[in-house]
C-alpha cells in the first residue's frame, strides 16, 4: 500500500491544479470582460462619435490594467504579462467591441418599441 502513496498524491496534486487553473481562467477572464465592458461605456460617454480608436485604446488600456490587478501570484504576471502584447490584445478587445456593438443595435429603441406597440 506505501507504493501507492506517492501516486495517489501526485495524482490529486494534478487534478487540484487543474481544477485550479481552469478557476482562475474563467475568474480571471470574467473581470478583464467587465473591466473592458465598463471602459466600452466611458469610452461612449467621454469621446465623441467617430474616434473610435481613440475609444479602442482607452478600453485595452483597461484590459490592461486589469491583467496587472489579476489576483494571481508575482511569480505567475511575471511570466504571462510579456506574453500578452498590446497587439493581441488589441485584437481580442477590438472582438469583444464589436460583438457588444453587434448586441445593442438589436436591441430596439423606445421609439420602435412604441411603433410596434401602437400597431397592434
Amino acid at each position: 500500500m506505501n507504493d501507492f502513496n506517492p501516486i495517489i498524491t501526485v495524482a490529486l496534486t494534478v487534478v487540484l491544479l487543474v481544477f485550479v487553473v481552469l478557476y482562475l481562467r474563467t475568474l480571471t477572464l470574467e473581470q478583464i470582460r467587465e473591466a473592458v465592458y465598463n471602459a466600452f461605456l466611458t469610452a461612449e460617454t467621454n469621446f465623441n462619435h467617430g474616434e473610435n480608436a481613440e475609444k479602442l485604446g482607452y478600453a485595452v488600456q483597461a484590459a490592461r490594467l486589469a491583467l496587472e490587478a489579476l489576483p494571481i501570484p508575482t511569480i505567475v504576471k511575471a511570466i504571462i504579462l510579456p506574453l500578452i502584447t498590446t497587439e493581441n490584445l488589441t485584437k481580442i478587445v477590438d472582438m469583444w467591441f464589436k460583438q457588444v456593438k453587434a448586441l445593442v443595435q438589436q436591441v430596439p429603441t423606445n421609439e420602435e418599441i412604441d411603433k410596434i406597440i401602437e400597431g397592434r
